[in-house]
């Protein structure tokens, strides 16, 4: 069988099925484009997620340093050591503190959870001795 490319008939069919891969070629490369974006959009909610949770441990590690030096010398040195690393050229936005992460977005991480969780049981500990020794 011999195709006659000046039949119009033959053109057409030629020309719809180049539009046809064409059109499909297209959807490829949109969906592997728009694929890679969620990806990348996903690993970057989890290295937020994972820095949230260890800011909240630092902060955490920070408190305990802090109960320990009140324990021996009577202050925590909280203020004076930020000052310190602050003079050095270190900056704390504050941003992302416990209480901020949590407002946020919940953490679903349940080592973070229970952070906050004790984190918060100490500092109304804390509240609480106040009230009891004024």
């Amino acid at each position: 069988m011999v195709l006659i490319w000046t039949d119009p008939q033959v053109a057409a069919a030629l020309i719809q099925a180049a539009g046809a891969a064409t059109a499909a070629a297209f959807a490829a490369v949109g969906t592997l484009m728009i694929g890679r974006q969620v990806a990348r959009r996903k690993r970057l909610e989890e290295k937020l997620l994972a820095a949230q949770g260890d800011i909240i441990f630092l902060l955490e590690v920070e408190a305990q340093h802090c109960e320990l030096h009140k324990q021996v010398s009577s202050e925590s040195f909280k203020l004076r050591v930020r000052r310190t690393v602050t003079e050095k050229g270190h900056q704390w936005s504050g941003r992302f503190t416990p209480s901020r992460i949590r407002e946020s977005q919940q953490p679903k991480d349940p080592a973070v959870l229970r952070i906050i969780r004790e984190r918060e049981r100490q500092r109304e500990r804390r509240e609480h001795a106040v009230v009891c020794e004024g």
